[in-house]
């Protein structure tokens, strides 16, 4: 029982939206300052085209829009890719890694040899070294 004059005090409770939101806040665009075996993880303002790397010279890209039929008739997010050997290449992974924080149209990343540029017409991840990569949007996407 409480002393007379005294009030309780209840716990503060912090809602699941201020969570998420101080933890996307908290991820960067580039992990580790940039450093050669940081994670990126962004995508697109409409949120159909999501990409990740980790640690290698890959960047892998998800178009929600675009699927493709996986093991057992599971419906996926077909998958573009380029490599550190700059051949980019279209598959059905199976699995999605969703981008943590949004590039706005008109900016681009650069990140271990390539670079990504958003734009309202889509999105285009180039190797520097090659000039091979891939363009992905809602309506269309191809590999150079």
């Amino acid at each position: 029982m409480d002393a007379p004059g005294r009030t309780r005090r209840r716990p503060r409770r912090v809602g699941l939206l201020a969570t998420m939101l101080a933890a996307a806040i908290a991820i960067p665009l580039v992990s580790a300052g940039g450093a050669a075996g940081a994670t990126v993880s962004f995508r697109t303002p409409s949120n159909n085209v999501h990409c990740y790397s980790d640690s290698g010279p890959s960047v892998q890209c998800w178009v929600l829009s675009a699927t493709c039929r996986g093991y057992g008739g599971a419906t996926y997010a077909y998958s573009w890719a380029v490599r550190g050997n700059g051949r980019p290449s279209r598959f059905c992974p199976g699995d999605i890694v969703r981008g943590s924080r949004v590039l706005r149209y008109g900016q681009s990343l650069t990140f271990r040899g390539t670079r990504c540029v958003s734009r309202t017409s889509g999105l285009t991840c180039t190797r520097t070294a090659t000039g091979r990569g891939f363009f992905l949007s809602r309506e269309r996407q191809r590999i150079f």
